[in-house]
């Protein structure tokens, strides 16, 4: 059966009503220029994840990949609150939350390497300083999606689950490569089943 937004929402908001961002610990482990740093961290540690200021994550799409496993337990559930309410103007934000939901995979390099050569067809030079390979198999991105999974509870990794499986069944043509059900098929179809199905 399939949910509507509002029930993905509460699904959400039940699964990580508890969560919390521990007190002094650091919520970036690197930076972008694209990231309002100092603002997140000022917010985060005067509000709760459910009342963080949905302005502040569209404009701010990119901030969870930059997280640290703590900070990104505590901030996910507001992106994914605002993916599933907002999808249509948040294209980035949902595809970095793939994109950090996803382990790395061997075949990445093949898929990126695909894109490079297709986009090469069309005479577009943008991905010419890519490194092919240079999505592979990375150990430190494995390490990371680790981390960052050890740290969710169970009724949290049933709530992202169920997240990417709407994703995919509400939106899944608009991701042609690396979309939820690439997240779904490398870890989170075995993760803690939902506790309400």
């Amino acid at each position: 059966m399939e949910q509507t937004p509002e029930e993905m929402i509460q699904r959400i908001v039940v699964a990580f009503k508890d969560r919390n961002l521990p007190e002094g610990d650091p919520v970036f482990q690197s930076h972008s220029s694209e990231v309002d740093a100092t603002m997140i961290v000022r917010l985060a540690y005067q509000t709760t994840w459910f009342d963080f200021p949905r302005e502040v994550v569209c404009n701010n799409p990119l901030a969870l990949a930059f997280m640290t496993p703590k900070a990104f337990a505590w901030f996910l559930p507001a992106y994914l609150v605002v993916s599933v309410a907002r999808y249509a103007e948040t294209d980035t934000l949902t595809t970095t939350i793939v994109t950090c939901l996803t382990p790395p995979d061997e075949a990445d390099a093949s898929t990126f390497e695909a894109l490079v050569e297709e986009m090469r067809a069309l005479n577009a030079n943008i991905f010419e300083e890519a490194r092919i390979g240079s999505l592979g198999l990375d150990d430190q991105l494995l390490q990371l999606f680790i981390e960052r999974v050890g740290v969710l509870a169970d009724n949290e990794k049933a709530a992202v689950r169920d997240y990417l499986e709407y994703m995919d069944a509400t939106h899944g043509a608009d991701f042609p490569a690396f979309g939820p059900k690439h997240a779904l098929d490398r870890y989170w179809a075995r993760a803690a089943r939902s506790s309400n199905r």
